[in-house]
């Protein structure tokens, strides 16, 4: 009999190969790829990491899991780092040969929660973090993430198998949340829009349950918030922010592309 921590796990697990992307874009896994994967894969792996506090952290171990209980996959590395001289000039995700297809995959990983602000394509777009933009963050994989992989030290990892083909892969999973003026599933509202008894009928989600919400593992919702937080409530999945959020958006070095909605 499963417990009910093991069972969310597998539950998580089972959200990361069956909810779509974020965004379609190239290189992008689509819910297609993702059936494909799933197909092959076992209802129950043998091991499923425990939250260890971080939600990105975790996203990345349990794909980890998922790459280790595919028939046809043989991980070559995971968040191996790039270095020049002292430096440190970023990390690949992961790195997988594909047995069957003959491929080599580089694939990097993002769950992301964000915002619409305003409306301007993905420019709109913001996370709890105001700094964190959803365009910044798309831009972000496509012009460094992904370059990354074409450097000596990883095309020297992919030398294992000289044959295969080498190809770039990327995945954004999460939710995106809509401005509301009341309560809906799927909307973003300010602090003070949720008072009074409407208030009362809504629990936080604690953050290792933000992919598969979870009843059992809510909490009391405070009077007022400081942070950003996802409440459930009537089968609704909102986000509560702080009456000043984003007030706190500082420019980027990232790079923006021209991306589009």
């Amino acid at each position: 009999m499963l417990t009910p921590e093991h069972e969310h796990r597998i539950n998580v697990y089972r959200y990361c190969l069956s909810s779509p992307p974020l965004a379609q874009l190239p290189n992008m896994l689509t819910a297609d790829d993702l059936k494909e994967i799933n197909a092959v894969l076992p209802d129950y792996p043998h091991h499923l990491p425990e939250y260890n506090g971080r939600l990105g952290i975790w996203y990345e171990h349990l794909w980890l899991a998922i790459v280790d209980s595919h028939p046809n996959w043989q991980l070559i590395a995971s968040n191996y780092p790039i270095q020049e001289g002292k430096k440190t000039q970023g990390a690949i995700d992961l790195l997988i040969a594909d047995h069957q297809k003959q491929q080599i995959i580089h694939l990097e990983l993002a769950v992301k929660f964000y915002m619409q602000f305003y409306q301007s394509g993905w420019q709109g777009w913001f996370g709890p973090n105001p700094t964190d933009q959803f365009s910044k963050k798309l831009a972000w994989m496509l012009t460094h993430q992904l370059p990354i992989g074409f450097h000596p030290t990883i095309q020297k990892l992919r030398l294992q198998f000289p044959h295969y083909q080498f190809v770039q892969r990327m995945l954004m999973q999460g939710r995106l949340f809509t401005a509301g003026l009341r309560c809906t599933d799927g909307v973003w509202l300010r602090d003070s829009q949720l008072q009074g008894i409407i208030r009362g009928r809504y629990l936080q989600v604690t953050k290792n349950n933000w992919l598969t919400p979870q009843e059992l593992a809510y909490q009391p919702l405070p009077e007022h918030i400081n942070s950003v937080v996802m409440v459930y409530g009537q089968g609704q999945q909102m986000m509560l922010v702080p009456d000043h959020w984003p007030m706190l958006i500082e420019a980027q070095d990232h790079p923006q592309v021209n991306i589009h909605t």
